[in-house]
């Protein structure tokens, strides 16, 4: 068991390695925000000037609970996605929603509200369990999916039902709401809508196992 932990870990490295960026970069936050709350906002947060925050935003949090909640997602369903595609991919992908929902986020509320503020990799927390859902819904139909797929599977599939309901505030399990801060729905709306979009891509792109198995029949 541990020694296929080990290599699954091998395989799929970009996962624990974004997780820990992360959480390195929270440590060096709390620094600068103990010496100085607008050095931390100029560094951390995208806002609609130009500023480092739009480039360290992404990947910054407003508090270790923040962190706990996207770092959750990304070791429960960054692995598994990871798993389905190439580094380049994953990587590819992580990074274009952590900026594209950032800059979306921070377009939205200066054109609505003449401010903006934002920070987490939120966007991607929440692209992670539709994406996997949906790239992996080909698979329920072999007869050679066990148990734990099933599971994990069926998590992505009920988590993926119900952040909709979070995002509208209907089911109470967002974060950001207890701590007095606002949700970035913009950025939670655009992960979920990119994961669900580049899933249903991934899987209508590539042949089925089915077809596959077809093709080698008439080929012998």
């Amino acid at each position: 068991m541990l020694r296929k932990a080990r290599e699954f870990l091998n395989q799929n490295p970009l996962t624990p390695s974004i997780a820990v960026a992360v959480t390195v970069l929270l440590v060096v936050q709390i620094y600068v925000a103990a010496a100085s709350t607008s050095l931390f906002e100029f560094l951390f947060v995208a806002q609609a000037q130009l500023t480092p925050g739009l480039l360290l935003a992404p990947y910054s949090h407003g508090s270790v609970a923040h962190l706990i909640t996207n770092v959750g997602l990304l070791f429960l369903f960054g692995w598994l996605c990871e798993a389905e595609m190439t580094s380049r991919e994953f990587l590819g992908f992580v990074v274009a929603v952590a900026y594209a929902s950032t800059v979306a986020q921070v377009v939205i509320d200066a054109v609505l509200s003449g401010s903006a503020g934002t920070l987490g990799l939120s966007g991607v927390a929440y692209a992670l369990p539709p994406l996997y859902a949906v790239i992996r819904l080909p698979e329920i139909r072999d007869k050679g999916t066990n148990a734990s797929f099933i599971e994990m599977w069926g998590s992505a599939v009920v988590l993926s039902v119900l952040i909709p309901f979070i995002m509208a505030g209907i089911v109470p399990l967002n974060l950001s709401s207890y701590m007095g801060a606002e949700p970035a729905k913009v950025t939670h709306s655009f992960g979920f809508l990119a994961g669900l979009l580049y899933g249903t891509v991934k899987i209508t792109s590539r042949p089925s196992r089915r077809s596959e198995s077809r093709r080698s029949a008439d080929a012998d």
